[in-house]
């Protein structure tokens, strides 16, 4: 009797998405990034197919569809399109591949193949076209010097508006305060409210005018007799009076 070994095989791990809805946490939330999967049975991954290197492949982008060649994608393989975790979204009845997600986005996605050089549409929303971007599994510092300044300044602006959304949160959630709480919020935080917000210049006019009046003050105006110069503080006692303290 012959004792037949068997052979096993490891399927290697497979990248599949941490999440199909993170769209709806906003931009600050999860990605659509590919992560690799813990603590589960490995899928058994599609069959690759035996395609040639110069062959013509369709991308059906939520209806949308985009040809290109295999090759073209293949320049790039840490990345979704360019990798065989794509036959995961291959479609057997219409010979093609399927993806949920902006065609006016993946516009320019699919030139990043083409030619290399990654560009930021100034139309699309920074949000969306960050989420693009991890979902394809591309990372936005290689966006082209022509657009990496505006994509930046477009960054910078959706952080400070989602920070003002934050504290407009914040202050509505506020349980009711005294009124020497209130006026303390309005002195620390002038932007609470309009009234704060007048309240704030106005005392910052005054000091402005406070502080240029004892500047002039100190400032010669003319000569006396017997003296060599006189302050305008004295010169002009009186209309003066009205911003200075009496004398002790």
């Amino acid at each position: 009797m012959h004792m037949v070994a068997k052979s096993t095989s490891i399927t290697p791990p497979v990248l599949l998405p941490a999440s199909l809805n993170s769209r709806q946490r906003g931009c600050q939330g999860g990605s659509d990034r590919w992560m690799p999967v813990a603590n589960l049975p490995m899928p058994v991954a599609p069959a690759e197919k035996n395609r040639r290197q110069d062959e013509l492949i369709i991308l059906n982008v939520s209806g949308r569809r985009f040809e290109t060649w295999k090759n073209t994608l293949d320049r790039y393989p840490d990345t979704l399109l360019g990798s065989s975790e794509k036959e995961f979204f291959y479609n057997e009845e219409t010979k093609e591949y399927f993806f949920d997600r902006d065609p006016d986005v993946f516009r320019s996605v699919l030139n990043f193949y083409r030619t290399g050089k990654l560009h930021y549409p100034r139309y699309e929303c920074i949000c969306s076209y960050d989420e693009e971007l991890a979902f394809f599994g591309i990372i936005s510092e290689i966006i082209g010097d022509c657009c990496y300044e505006e994509y930046k300044d477009r960054k910078r602006e959706n952080a400070e508006r989602l920070m003002d959304d934050q504290e407009d949160k914040k202050d509505a959630k506020l349980p009711n305060m005294t009124f020497r709480e209130t006026m303390w919020r309005a002195f620390e935080n002038p932007h609470t409210s309009t009234m704060a917000l007048v309240f704030y210049y106005v005392t910052g006019f005054f000091i402005a005018i406070s502080v240029i009046t004892n500047v002039v003050e100190t400032v010669p105006c003319g000569t006396v007799p017997n003296q060599k110069e006189v302050p305008c503080g004295e010169r002009y006692t009186v209309a003066f009076s009205a911003w200075t303290r009496p004398a002790s």
